[in-house]
């Protein structure tokens, strides 16, 4: 039952879930500024990414993820109604820890978006990095696929109602099942590599598909990744056109998720600086309120 309390309450691991809990904020901070700073440079954003994947991936092992108390939120749940009374202090005890901890990703998103899902979740960097991969095929250079609204929304909402109804309902643990997080685990574990043989080929399995697609997992399965679309909608910081903007279309183009236009929600936006690299006269911003022409 209580199988994965001690990824947050083991003493022996709480100085790697601070450490890596600190690196999540300062790299999120860090995306946060260089954009902040009108950076159309790809360069300081690509090192954000680079050390997201090797430090919080493959350093730490990235157990200290957003997606995985969002899981176990639900699964405490059912643990209730299954617990004997000496239990439930205990039980009581994860559950406001779980709840604390997504709290403060869940918040992070009411401010400044999707930043953290962006640059300091490792598989969501290493995701965007495979993105920017150019796969050509003959003369031609293959561009990523985008779900549209009417396949995306109904894919994501029904694994994300199924895993809280099995979490709630029989304690199962569908995320757990096909998370490729541990397969990062890899250079921490590498003797117990047939271990992590199946998160292992989930990882790479994820990468290859972030080759042709944008971001699968963060917008298909990732359980965070559908509440912080719902939260981003609200976020105060957003990417915004300025009155320099002459609707020349180029930001919609190259948008892998189709956010680009005007007005637009940016509950789909990553922060991925796209918008900003391709745009010829400064006219997109990270801020607070939409400025018109």
């Amino acid at each position: 039952m209580f199988s994965q309390i001690n990824i947050f309450l083991n003493p022996h691991l709480t100085p790697t879930v601070l450490i890596l809990f600190l690196s999540y904020t300062l790299i999120s901070l860090g995306a946060i500024f260089l954009i902040r700073k009108r950076m159309t440079k790809k360069t300081p954003l690509y090192i954000l990414l680079i050390i997201s994947v090797i430090f919080c991936g493959l350093i730490l092992g990235g157990s200290a993820h957003p997606a995985l108390p969002s899981q176990l939120f639900w699964n405490s749940l059912f643990n209730f109604s299954r617990a004997v009374l000496s239990e439930y202090d205990q039980i009581l005890s994860f559950f406001y820890l779980m709840l604390l901890i997504l709290g403060l990703f869940i918040l992070s998103t009411f401010f400044v978006g999707r930043t953290f899902c962006g640059y300091a979740c490792p598989l969501g960097a290493a995701q965007e990095l495979v993105s920017r991969l150019n796969v050509k095929t003959g003369k031609k250079t293959a561009r990523l696929v985008n779900f549209s609204d009417k396949v995306l929304i109904p894919l994501r909402l029904i694994f994300f109602i199924s895993m809280i109804i099995l979490a709630i309902s029989w304690g199962v643990n569908l995320y757990n099942q096909i998370n490729p997080l541990p397969g990062f685990n890899v250079i921490r574990n590498y003797l117990n590599i047939i271990n992590l043989f199946f998160p292992l080929s989930l990882l790479l399995g994820t990468l290859i598909l972030s080759i042709f697609i944008y971001r699968p997992f963060c917008r298909l399965i990732c359980p965070f990744g559908t509440i912080s679309w719902i939260t981003s909608h609200f976020s105060l910081y957003k990417m915004n056109r300025n009155d320099k903007c002459t609707d020349c279309g180029k930001c919609e183009i190259v948008c892998p998720t189709s956010e680009a236009y005007r007005d637009s929600n940016k509950s789909e936006c990553y922060l991925c600086n796209r918008c900003k690299e391709i745009c010829p006269f400064d006219a997109i911003e990270l801020t607070r309120k939409k400025t018109r022409r």
